[in-house]
Order: C-alpha cells, then structure tokens, then sequence
C-alpha cells in the first residue's frame, strides 16, 4: 500500500485534466576539481528505495534525471 503525501491528491486530480501531465525532475550538478596533473572527476549517482517508486508509478508520475559534470 502505498502512504498518502500531501502532494499526492491535488497531483493525482491535476493528471486527470486533459493534457496535463505531473512528474519528478532530478538534477545533479557537479563541478570536478583540478590538481597539478589531470582532472579528477567524480561520476554523480542517484539511488531511489523501491517505495518511492512504486509511490511515482501510483500516481502516474514520469521521473527525469539529469546528471552533470563541469
């Protein structure tokens, strides 16, 4: 069973309009450090537990992540 969120009702009726759709934007910013010799760079990860995707797909919600490095 998926716990109530507050967001999840006026989410839940706002999908229900014509044309309307409701998701999840995640964006990872980095900035990689210079040294005397080369660029070291960190590669950004992103890790979500399964409940909060089963609550995303309860409310028909689309997730999108973007991962940067500078």
């Amino acid at each position: 069973m998926i716990r109530s969120v507050p967001a999840a009702t006026p989410l839940h009726a706002a999908c229900q309009r014509p044309q309307l759709r409701a998701g999840v934007n995640v964006v990872i910013e980095m900035h990689s450090v210079r040294d005397a010799e080369e660029v070291l760079v960190t590669t950004p990860a992103l890790s979500l537990p399964a409940e909060t995707l089963r609550r995303l797909a309860a409310l028909d919600l689309w997730l999108d992540v973007d991962q940067y490095v500078y």
